[in-house]
């Protein structure tokens, strides 16, 4: 009976190849955040050497056909949690980017279609205390979101947090792994060369697995502080801060 583990629902003893949940019926109940998400870097790597990201993958049908194979059968979460402005500090001072939040979300959404995903992200939720504007960046994915907080009177973006929570499957880990960076692309440059791509799955840890070994990496780029975390609870997490 080796190799069992809790259910990530219900937490009863399950086989970590079971398809569902004898208990609760949770598809892929012995597979967590941070499996899935280690399976897709091999994916990811193979991509960087054979077919340079996503470019040329989606030129050839046959490569997402076998992919969406491997996916699976996937289970229902929620969107990703987005720290509230109160866990974001910001003030009157703080470093702005040259950018409005609203053209940092055409950004965004801009770098995602040029990962090969849904670039279809929209401002929700915006409102204003103690000075600071907040909202969040909300697509037709439930697996990423990006809470960016910015200046009410001009709408400068001040700083950006992406959030990532897969589901269980390759294809939302893979989504996760490069809506990260999306967002470095989005605030540097949304038509980034593939070798830059590569370079920033580096500087996240994710190319090589890295992000799960450490408690956070933080690396900079071009007047801009990145820190990227990783947990079982909060999924990948990654913010972005102007340096003064």
């Amino acid at each position: 009976m080796a190799n069992l583990v809790p259910c990530k629902s219900c937490k009863h003893e399950v086989s970590k190849s079971a398809k569902s949940c004898p208990n609760c019926g949770e598809s892929s109940p012995g597979v967590n955040s941070k499996d899935h998400l280690i399976g897709c870097l091999g994916i990811i790597v193979l991509l960087v050497v054979f077919i340079g990201l996503v470019e040329s993958c989606s030129n050839d049908e046959s490569e997402k056909d076998q992919l969406s194979e491997q996916v699976g059968s996937t289970s229902q979460t929620a969107v990703p949690e987005i720290p509230s402005q109160d866990s974001k500090k910001t003030d009157s001072d703080t470093p702005e980017f040259d950018i409005t939040i609203n053209q940092f979300a055409d950004r965004f959404s801009q770098s995602m279609s040029a990962l090969g995903l849904s670039g279809n992200f929209q401002i929700s939720g915006e409102s204003t205390q103690n000075n600071v504007l907040s909202g969040t960046l909300v697509g037709d994915s439930e697996n990423i979101g990006v809470s960016i907080f910015a200046t009410p009177e001009t709408k400068a973006l001040q700083s950006a947090i992406f959030i990532g929570t897969g589901d269980g499957s390759q294809e939302s880990g893979i989504e996760v792994t490069f809506g990260a960076v999306a967002l470095v692309m989005a605030i540097e440059n949304p038509d980034m060369p593939q070798e830059e791509r590569k370079n920033i799955l580096k500087n996240l840890g994710l190319l090589n697995g890295e992000i799960f070994e450490v408690d956070k990496l933080s690396f900079e780029r071009v007047g801009v502080k990145y820190t990227a975390m990783y947990s079982d609870v909060t999924g990948l997490l990654v913010t972005a801060d102007k340096k003064p």
